[in-house]
C-alpha cells in the first residue's frame, strides 16, 4: 500500500469521527447509519494497517477518536438498563451487564471498580464502587442442578473432628484467624487470602463434604501459608477443633447455609439455636465479628433471632470490623434496622453472591460483635425448648392418630 493510500485511509477514519458531540439528539436511523460508516472506515483502516505493517493495530494504535465515537454510539443504541441494573457496558455484546447492581452502587461486584467505559460525553457516566474487578470472576454455571444438601444429623457426620496440629498448619499462629463455615470448594477464602488486607490474617474453611475439602487443600498454591481447609461437621466440631484454646479467631462467617425447610427440618439448620450461637461465642475472642448472610429472608431472620437471643453479641459497626481484622475496611453500610446494605462486607463476592446478582435476588446480611461478657449456660435455651415442645406435641398428635386408627379397625 502506498503512502498516499495510507493517508486516505487515515483521513476516512478522522472524517468519520468528527461528528457533532450532541449526536444523542439525532434519530435512531441517523445513529445507526453513522455507526455503520464508522465500522466500515475502521475495518478499512485495520486492513490497510495490516497490509503495510504485517500486523493489526495494537491497543495503543486503537485509541483514536473514531473508536471512542463508535463506543459512544453503541451505548446510545443499546437497550437502556433497567432500574437497579449494573451500568457496566459490555463492548463485545453491545449491551449493559444484566446483573443486579448491589445496593448503594451502580455496578455489580464483578464490575465494581472497573474504569468507566462509558465516555463522558453527556450520554452516561458510571461511578466506581470500590470493589476490585477480577479477571475471570464470572459465574457461568448458575443453571446447573444444585448439590444435594448433606444432612448434618446423619450418623456419619456426628463424630466430632479432632483438632489438627495448628503449629504446622500456619506459619504465623499469632495472626487473627477468619473461619468460614460451609466453605464448599473454598474459592471465596482463596480469593480473600490473596487480597492485600487478607495477607495479614489466617484463613480456615470448614466443610462437611470431605471430597470438596481434599480438592480445596490440593488447590492451595505453593507459598500460601495462611490458608487451610478442614472436613468436619461444624455443629459438633467447633469445640473439638481447638479454636477456643488458640484464642485467635477474630471472625466467623456463616454465608448462605443450606436452607432446610424450617417446618420439617429446622433442626438441621446450622445456626438455628442459641446453643450453637453460644458455641460460636466461645470460639470468638472478645470484639470478634460474626457475619451471617442468606438470600432466604426467613432463614436470615431465624439466624439473627438465634444470635440476638444468645446474649453474647451486639450489632457490629465499621470501627469494630476494622479493629477485629487489621487492614479490613467494611464495604457498604449498616442500615437503621441492622441489616447491611451493599455487597459482601469483605469486598470479595462469594459464588452465591454472584448468582443472586445475576438472578436479581436480594441478600440479607448482618454483622455482630462478640461482647466481652461470659457466655451464659445453655440450660435456658428458649429456642431449643420451643423446638422440643413442638416435637413432643407432634409426637402426641401422631400417637393419637395411630390409636384412633387402631380403634377404628377393631370396631
Amino acid at each position: 500500500m502506498s503512502q498516499h493510500e495510507a493517508s486516505i485511509a487515515q483521513s476516512k477514519v478522522r472524517q468519520a469521527s468528527t461528528k457533532p458531540a450532541n449526536a444523542a439528539t439525532l434519530d435512531r436511523p441517523d445513529l445507526e447509519q453513522e455507526l455503520a460508516q464508522l465500522d466500515a472506515a475502521l475495518l478499512s483502516f485495520n486492513a490497510d494497517f495490516h497490509a503495510k505493517h504485517g500486523a493489526y493495530p495494537t491497543e495503543g494504535d486503537r485509541r483514536t477518536a473514531a473508536h471512542a465515537r463508535r463506543h459512544e454510539l453503541r451505548v446510545l443504541l443499546a437497550p437502556p438498563p433497567a432500574a437497579g441494573q449494573c451500568l457496566h457496558f459490555i463492548e463485545r455484546k453491545r449491551r449493559f451487564c444484566s446483573s443486579m447492581a448491589f445496593a448503594g452502587s451502580e455496578r455489580c461486584s464483578v464490575h465494581g471498580s472497573a474504569h468507566s467505559n462509558v465516555e463522558e460525553s453527556g450520554v452516561a457516566t458510571v461511578a466506581a464502587s470500590g470493589i476490585a474487578s477480577r479477571a475471570g470472576d464470572r459465574k457461568t454455571n448458575i443453571a446447573r442442578t444444585p448439590k444435594r444438601m448433606a444432612n448434618p444429623l446423619s450418623k456419619q457426620y456426628l463424630q466430632p473432628t479432632a483438632a489438627p496440629d495448628w503449629a504446622s498448619v500456619y506459619a504465623e499462629r499469632s495472626r487473627p484467624m477468619l473461619v468460614d463455615i460451609g466453605c464448599a470448594r473454598g474459592r471465596w477464602l482463596k480469593q480473600l487470602a490473596g487480597e492485600p488486607s487478607g495477607l495479614s490474617w489466617n484463613h480456615c474453611g470448614l466443610e462437611i463434604y470431605p471430597p470438596l475439602v481434599v480438592a480445596a487443600n490440593e488447590a492451595i498454591e505453593d507459598g500460601c501459608a495462611n490458608l487451610h481447609f478442614v472436613a468436619c461437621n461444624a455443629m459438633v466440631s467447633m469445640e473439638s477443633l481447638g479454636f477456643e484454646a488458640e484464642g485467635s479467631v477474630a471472625c466467623i462467617c456463616v454465608q448462605f447455609p443450606d436452607p432446610w425447610d424450617g417446618r420439617k427440618h429446622g433442626k438441621r439448620r446450622l445456626l438455628n439455636t442459641t446453643r450453637f450461637a453460644r458455641v460460636l461465642a466461645r470460639v470468638l475472642r472478645p470484639g470478634g465479628q460474626l457475619y451471617i448472610s442468606s438470600d432466604a429472608e426467613e432463614l436470615a431472620s431465624s439466624m439473627r433471632k438465634a444470635v440476638e437471643a444468645s446474649g453474647c453479641f451486639e450489632l457490629g459497626s465499621a470501627p469494630a470490623f476494622a479493629a477485629a481484622l487489621p487492614g479490613a475496611e467494611l464495604v457498604g453500610s449498616i442500615g437503621a434496622d441492622g441489616w447491611l446494605t451493599g455487597a459482601n462486607p469483605f469486598g470479595v463476592p462469594t459464588e452465591r453472591d454472584r448468582v443472586c446478582e445475576i438472578r436479581w435476588r436480594p441478600v440479607w446480611r448482618m454483622l455482630f460483635r462478640r461482647t466481652a461478657g461470659a457466655v451464659p449456660d445453655d440450660d435456658g435455651d428458649e429456642l431449643e425448648a420451643a423446638g422440643s415442645r413442638w416435637l413432643v406435641g407432634a409426637g402426641l398428635c401422631v400417637l393419637g392418630a395411630s390409636l384412633a386408627a387402631l380403634s377404628l379397625r377393631r370396631t
